[in-house]
């Protein structure tokens, strides 16, 4: 399936780019709905259903929060 990585953080008005850095790490068997962005430094953990639409801020952990 189609996957969109987009850099938008840069300023129109001087042309300069400002530089965010961070690894997503996602883990096994994680469904990602539709239109859903996800920002630098955020780890997704295994079985973990991200809806469509969703915004993850940055520096921000998803665990699965099963019931055993």
């Amino acid at each position: 399936f189609p996957v969109t990585i987009t850099n938008l953080s840069h300023d129109q008005t001087t042309g300069k780019g400002i530089k965010y850095i961070g690894d997503v790490i996602i883990g096994d068997n994680v469904a990602i709905g539709a239109n859903s962005v996800i920002f630098y430094g955020v780890i997704i953990g295994d079985n973990v259903c991200v809806p469509a639409l969703t915004v993850i801020k940055p520096y921000t952990r998803l665990e699965n929060n099963e019931q055993r």
